[in-house]
């Protein structure tokens, strides 16, 4: 285990998220919101720009696990719902976007396998494609990881660092226990953009991320991220 690190709301609006250029590349609907919603509001209102890109193809995304599987015309209206949700949280952001409409790779899916190679290929081709990572200062992404494991998650991550030249500043998602960093966010904010997508959970809109184990530590007063050692030129505290 890590021994993680504390930056100050301060040190953040600060040093690292005023007037930036800030990138997002996330893999679903919904995962802007809540692994960092909290810093893209935070950032916004300090002045940054923010571009948001989706890689996955919402036709292909999933519901929350809990939820039974739903009859093919309900799935097409939650989909169209959960798109619906996402444009309402850039504009909220204020906030540029682009889809990238690809497969999502299944649960079980390992990095070795030939679709996540190709995947990587592909997505990293895009981003290229759409040049999304020229001209920016800060970029928010998946950890290498997958945050729980979700290949679609390391995907993504992988083509970020493909993608991506040496002179932005890569932040990406962590768990509490393996983070070098965490930013103090708004709650309320953060949560008020993560509610946009409650009604995912179709027919009854009871997407509660804080009541799953999986996601709870993303739904308090703190979200997690992993920095390079090479750019940690700050001062920061421990966290306790």
């Amino acid at each position: 285990m890590r021994t993680g690190e504390w930056m100050s709301v301060e040190t953040v609006e600060g040093h690292r998220l005023t007037n930036r250029r800030v990138l997002v590349v996330v893999a679903h609907y919904d995962d802007e919101a809540l692994f960092c919603g909290g810093t893209l509001a935070l950032a916004r209102s300090a002045g940054s720009s923010i571009t948001i890109v989706v890689a996955t193809d919402v036709r292909s995304t999933s519901g929350p696990r809990y939820e039974r599987r739903l009859a093919t015309k309900a799935e097409g209206n939650r989909r169209s719902l959960r798109r619906s949700s996402f444009l309402r949280v850039c504009d909220r952001l204020d906030a540029d976007f682009v889809e990238l409409g690809l497969p999502n790779l299944p649960q079980r899916m390992t990095r070795q396998s030939a679709a996540f190679t190709q995947l990587r290929r592909t997505m990293t081709r895009a981003l290229l494609e759409h040049r999304v990572t020229e001209d920016v200062d800060l970029v928010l992404t998946h950890g290498t990881r997958g945050e729980y494991g979700h290949p679609q998650h390391i995907c993504v991550s992988e083509a970020v660092t493909d993608a991506c030249a040496n002179d932005e500043e890569v932040w990406r998602f962590s768990k509490h226990e393996e983070a070098t960093h965490r930013v103090v966010v708004n709650q309320a904010d953060k949560m008020s953009l993560v509610r946009e997508y409650q009604n995912q959970a179709r027919p009854d809109p009871t997407w509660r991320p804080e009541y799953d184990a999986r996601l709870v530590e993303w739904t308090g007063h703190y979200e997690w991220f992993e920095l390079p050692t090479s750019q940690l030129d700050f001062l920061v505290q421990p966290v306790e």
